[in-house]
């Protein structure tokens, strides 16, 4: 009785499992911007050194927002050697206040990142620390 069981539920994780693969599937199929931010490589502050204050789509679900690239900013803990891993992107809207999530960050000629974006207010920030 007791293998009964254990089939039953191994099957059930299986099942689970496969369905959040096809969500995710889903997921990713919508968006040739998400798809593109999942293979690209990761961001580098090279990446957007030449768009400082140039706009950007930020794009979440069915929402876009337009905001500038107001500022590249060191972290406090990256030494000279993490600073092109390591930074701070300040963006300012430019209509209204953008919801604290992860946006697939796009302008042309710049690789397309998927990143977490969080603020108050116009302002804000995404943080990449990738120095490990």
């Amino acid at each position: 009785m007791s293998d009964e069981v254990e089939m039953t539920a191994t099957t059930r994780r299986t099942f689970l499992a496969g369905g959040l693969g096809v969500v995710g599937l889903a997921v990713v199929g919508t968006s040739e911007g998400v798809a593109d931010a999942a293979t690209a490589p990761a961001p580098a502050r090279r990446h957007y050194r030449a768009s400082v204050g140039k706009v950007f789509v930020l794009r979440h679900g069915t929402h876009a927002y337009r905001a500038r690239l107001t500022a590249i900013r060191n972290l406090p803990h990256a030494g000279t050697k993490h600073r092109e891993q390591c930074f701070s992107l300040v963006f300012t809207s430019l209509r209204g206040h953008i919801p604290d999530g992860t946006y697939t960050v796009q302008r042309r000629g710049v690789r397309t990142h998927s990143l977490f974006v969080t603020g108050g207010g116009r302002s804000t920030h995404a943080i990449v620390n990738r120095a490990h």
